[in-house]
């Protein structure tokens, strides 16, 4: 998937899915189409992912700080804090047995992956960093 358009198919397939999910955020604020999305497509998403009573864990840089406090108001959502050197213009999301690989750049791509092994996989990375973090 790739562009604006692309992303907000990504997002429709996280919302479709309806599992949990768990996002290793990993990028940073600067990122340049994560601005626009942060803006207009992120809003609706959450509205519609809170509406659908799906859960969300989050591990965000802590240079996205104010990013993460503003998820972890939401309901059905945790967020936890790594330090700023985590940070990139990528980010990962599990769902189900899919995975995504995000790149937020000028002209964003992702990627999604079906595979419960690859799932599988990330959630086990994503729980082993989950515990290195830092609670907000």
């Amino acid at each position: 998937f790739k562009g604006k358009k692309g992303i907000k198919s990504v997002f429709k397939d996280w919302l479709d899915e309806g599992k949990p999910m768990y996002v290793l955020g990993a990028y940073t604020e600067s990122a340049e189409a994560l601005k626009y999305h942060i803006k207009y497509s992120l809003p609706g998403f959450h509205n519609e992912r809170i509406k659908r009573k799906i859960h969300m864990k989050f591990i965000f840089p802590k240079e996205s700080i104010k990013r993460a406090i503003e998820l972890s108001k939401m309901k059905y959502s945790e967020v936890r804090i790594l330090p700023a050197q985590f940070g990139s213009v990528h980010s990962i999301q599990i769902y189900g047995d899919k995975s995504t690989n995000i790149v937020w750049t000028k002209d964003p791509i992702a990627i999604v992956i079906r595979s419960k092994e690859v799932s599988k996989s990330y959630k086990d990375y994503f729980d082993f960093l989950w515990e290195q973090a830092e609670k907000l």
